[in-house]
C-alpha cells in the first residue's frame, strides 16, 4: 500500500470510528429512567392543591408580548368583552 491509501484508509477508520461513537452517545443518552412515586392520598392531594392565584397573576403580569396587550382576569367577575372570543376558542 502506498501513503495515499493508507491515508485513506485511516481516515475511512476515523470516519466510521466517530460516527460509532456518536450513534452509541445518542442511543445511551435517550434512556430514560425509572424514578418510583408511590400513590398515596397526602401525595395526590398535595398535587391536586389548586396554584396560589396571587402566584399565578405575578407570573402572568411578567408575560411581555410585542401586540397581545395583558387583560386582567378575576374569578368572582364576568369575562370583558375582549376575552370571551379566546375563551370560547378553547
Amino acid at each position: 500500500m502506498d501513503m495515499s491509501q493508507t491515508l485513506l484508509l485511516l481516515n475511512t477508520i476515523r470516519k466510521w470510528i466517530s460516527r460509532g461513537a456518536l450513534f452509541f452517545f445518542l442511543a445511551v443518552s435517550g434512556c430514560a429512567t425509572y424514578h418510583p412515586m408511590p400513590i398515596t392520598a397526602e401525595a395526590v392531594g398535595a398535587k391536586l392543591q389548586p396554584p396560589d392565584m396571587a402566584q399565578v397573576r405575578i407570573l402572568a403580569g411578567e408575560i411581555k408580548h410585542p401586540i397581545l396587550h395583558p387583560i386582567e382576569l378575576k374569578a368572582d367577575e364576568e369575562l370583558p368583552p375582549t376575552a370571551r372570543p379566546f375563551w370560547r376558542s378553547y
